[in-house]
């Protein structure tokens, strides 16, 4: 039997889940890819920051080929790159908790940049990486796109940052 707060745990991750699966998918012109947010990336930091010893690595790679499945890329590669955020993201939480939200944006891009050029590299850096200024703003419109968005994010899930273990 599940206790309330568990259930309010689950209820919140599921459906945060959820929202940043569906806002991972919307599709966008293809002018606009580039200024994305890596919403899953944001679902995954946050609770890594805040639960992070129930979001285990095991979980985020089964979020990552669910994530793989829906944009329907190479299997493993968000997994992987989901699974080396979660990683940081729970070696570090205490002192990343413990940074001015100015200091958690920079190393949220610099962690992001190095997803995306992971999930890229997997994915075989394809006709979209072919000009070298192009792969280049594909890894750091993105990472500054989700750095802006992470206070927003944060205050969206604030309700659910009491759920802490």
């Amino acid at each position: 039997m599940m206790t309330g707060a568990g259930f309010a745990y689950s209820l919140a991750w599921c459906g945060s889940l959820f929202v940043a699966l569906v806002l991972s998918i919307v599709p966008l012109p293809y002018h606009y890819a580039w200024f994305r947010p890596e919403w899953l990336v944001l679902w995954t930091l946050f609770w890594g920051l805040h639960c992070p010893f129930r979001a285990s690595l095991l979980v985020m790679w089964g979020v990552g080929l669910l994530m793989d499945i829906l944009a329907g890329s190479v299997w493993g590669a968000h997994a992987l790159g989901l699974v080396l955020v979660a990683y940081f993201a729970r070696n570090f939480y205490q002192r990343l908790r413990a940074l001015a939200l100015v200091q958690q944006m920079l190393w949220l891009a610099l962690v992001l940049m190095g997803y995306l050029v992971c999930v890229a590299w997997i994915n075989g850096f394809d006709d979209s990486y072919s000009h070298r200024h192009q792969s280049t703003a594909l890894v750091v419109w993105p990472a500054v796109i989700t750095a802006l968005c992470w206070p927003a994010w944060l205050w969206a899930m604030k309700p659910f940052s009491h759920l802490r273990q």
